[in-house]
């Protein structure tokens, strides 16, 4: 990591963690910001909770990360107490990392967390389990869900291939124009290869057990 790099990450840290509020009992809030690659790639490991990544005009990433205890036990406060956000920047790429909360600790904490990047950057997540939603993103995406739910809505123009794959679930991809219109179940678990797109941008999404759809959109006429 290149020192200006790493020195950006640092303030970035510093400014965010300042400006979290105190949480609730049993609750924290972690939100911070980034200096993200406008056309690099951002990458997010999360192993278990509900992630949103929206795509935008803006230049920085912010995190928003809520973390619950389903009881406010002393030993679950410690546990809040110890995640964190974790970064490694280039000058190409960003990647993120909750860390703090095991597996195992994740079992007794919800965690709810929120992105906001660049939507010419790429998208790379890795995820053991929970829910993911992805929109706006308008460049490559790749998806690893080992249990759950993905779910992403895409600018129809600006995608070239598909590939989704649900080892036991289902797989679907549609478009607003009534093409494509896919979904292909196989015995125990679902499958889609397209493309026939007009654009650059390759999705590519894998569950290990659960479901995955992608939706393609038009603009909307003024």
């Amino acid at each position: 990591m290149k020192r200006t790099a790493a020195r950006a990450i640092r303030t970035a840290l510093a400014l965010g963690l300042l400006c979290v509020p105190a949480g609730a009992a049993g609750s924290r809030r972690i939100v911070e910001s980034f200096p993200a690659p406008r056309e690099g790639a951002v990458g997010i490991v999360l192993k278990a909770g509900e992630l949103e990544v929206a795509g935008g005009d803006g230049e920085a990433l912010t995190f928003d990360l809520l973390l619950r205890c389903e009881r406010p036990t002393a030993r679950c406060e410690r546990r809040l107490a110890r995640a964190e956000i974790e970064a490694r920047a280039t000058a190409r790429s960003l990647a993120l990392e909750v860390r703090g909360v095991s597996k195992r600790a994740a079992r007794k904490i919800d965690v709810e967390g929120r992105v906001e990047m660049p939507r010419g950057a790429a998208l790379t997540v890795e995820m053991g389990a929970g829910e993911l939603r992805v929109r706006g993103v308008e460049s490559d995406v790749t998806v690893d869900l080992g249990i759950g739910e993905a779910s992403l809505e895409l600018r129809e123009a600006g995608v070239g291939s598909v590939r989704l794959r649900a080892r036991i679930g289902e797989a679907e991809l549609h478009g607003e124009s009534g093409s494509p219109r896919t979904r292909r179940p196989l015995v125990v678990g679902g499958r889609v290869d397209w493309d026939g797109g007009p654009g650059r941008a390759a999705i590519d999404v894998k569950v290990g057990i659960g479901a995955v759809s992608v939706g393609l959109l038009r603009p909307r006429e003024r």
